[in-house]
């Protein structure tokens, strides 16, 4: 497919009203193509050309769609350019619009565009964080809808779909809160974001991240959203999962797992974080912190040690050397967590965090000679582990440096 070569006219006739769906299509399939030029310095006349055509497309032009058809294809192909635009000074003048498209996108489209826009608004909060505060809490109001809904979710999936035996199609409710289309294109189902276990999973990280970068809408939101997320990890789900349903009851499972262990983390920031203390050795068990399956050591591991540090951190000077040893069994294994978490700079500091917070402690557990040996010989084993987390850098960050080396340029 040829690059475009002039972008004003281009983009003119991108938004053209009687443009029929599939010439509109292979239009942002051409613009998707040309987008290496976002990395030159033509990006601030791309933007110009370009930007206002994405938002006339997305808001105007089409409408929501709820089956895999040309124009869910459109939007998601709009979305995901939008999602790649990189995040320097020049988009700076654009931010504000672009975090009301991704908004309004994701508060009414399905869950597939709604996923890349979750993207898209946690990169330009981070990015561009001191101008936005006042659009975070249209975000977090989202969350709690969702929160709000879990239970609902819940039965739609599997109290309509065990007596149907067949996915119910998504259309069928919550037709004026979503704003569907009335297209008759057939083709697979796609779940409302309001409706979706995915973007529940995907949610609780970012509201971690925000309450980190703005303090003062704890108070103001944590008071509301705490009890939802609670009552959403308490929802049962079905005692039998038909085989139709197994892949709705993992995604169900998964995110009930993660808003526990952000729960908890938010927990930590409150006085009663101490009804977490007697529970430190079950925590150091871990089958019981992350569980046994494989999809748990990719998507719950960085999460579940962090919380683990955070939890150690208040209770460092009260564990027993037995206890010490037990954690100082995690942080080796969190080394094999790094390939997974080199994006989340934080997360990339949990073997350095947990060795740190337990280097103290075990020098003062030396009152006798017993002790001091064992702590001694504690201590030799954190350092040695502190010194091999390296070599794991050493083999991983090449290739993750070449794997987004490719995302950038979409080799």
């Amino acid at each position: 497919m040829s690059p475009v070569q002039n972008f004003e006219q281009h983009s003119r006739h991108l938004v053209e009203p009687d443009l029929p769906i599939q010439a509109r299509l292979q239009m942002v399939m051409e613009v998707r193509d040309s987008l290496e030029i976002a990395h030159t310095a033509e990006y601030l006349n791309f933007l110009k050309c370009y930007f206002r055509a994405f938002s006339t497309i997305l808001l105007q032009i089409t409408k929501p769609q709820f089956v895999d058809n040309p124009e869910h294809k459109l939007r998601n192909i709009v979305v995901e350019i939008l999602n790649r635009l990189p995040h320097s000074e020049v988009l700076r003048p654009f931010v504000q619009d672009l975090l009301k498209v991704a908004m309004q996108v994701l508060t009414t489209d399905n869950e597939e565009n709604g996923l890349i826009c979750i993207r898209i608004i946690f990169d330009l909060l981070r990015n561009f964080r001191p101008t936005l505060e006042n659009e975070v809490q249209p975000f977090l109001d989202f969350v709690c809808k969702i929160y709000q809904n879990f239970k609902l979710t819940v039965s739609h999936f599997f109290d309509n779909m065990a007596m149907t035996g067949e996915d119910v199609k998504p259309m069928e409710t919550s037709l004026s809160d979503q704003g569907l289309s009335s297209t008759t294109a057939t083709g697979s189902q796609l779940n409302p974001s309001t409706r979706s276990f995915k973007i529940v999973t995907e949610s609780p990280l970012v509201v971690m991240f925000l309450f980190q970068l703005y303090s003062r809408l704890v108070q103001a939101n944590i008071p509301q959203l705490l009890p939802l997320m609670v009552a959403a990890i308490s929802v049962p789900g079905p005692e039998r999962v038909p085989p139709h349903l197994k892949t709705h009851f993992i995604e169900l499972k998964g995110a009930q797992v993660k808003e526990l262990l952000i729960s908890l983390k938010h927990v930590l920031g409150t006085d009663f974080r101490r009804g977490l203390f007697p529970l430190i050795d079950t925590l150091l068990e871990e089958r019981v912190l992350v569980g046994t399956g494989r999809a748990c050591f990719e998507t719950l591991r960085p999460l579940a040690y962090s919380l683990l540090a955070e939890i150690v951190h208040h209770v460092r000077q009260d564990l027993s050397l037995s206890q010490l040893q037990g954690l100082r069994g995690k942080a080796p294994r969190v080394n094999y967590v790094v390939m997974f978490v080199l994006s989340y700079n934080k997360l990339t500091r949990l073997p350095a965090q947990l060795s740190e917070l337990q280097v103290e402690p075990i020098y003062e557990k030396g009152v006798d000679q017993q002790s001091t040996d064992e702590a001694r010989i504690l201590l030799g084993r954190i350092l040695d582990a502190f010194v091999g987390k390296f070599s794991t850098f050493k083999r991983t960050i090449p290739q993750v440096i070449s794997d987004q080396f490719k995302v950038l340029y979409f080799v």
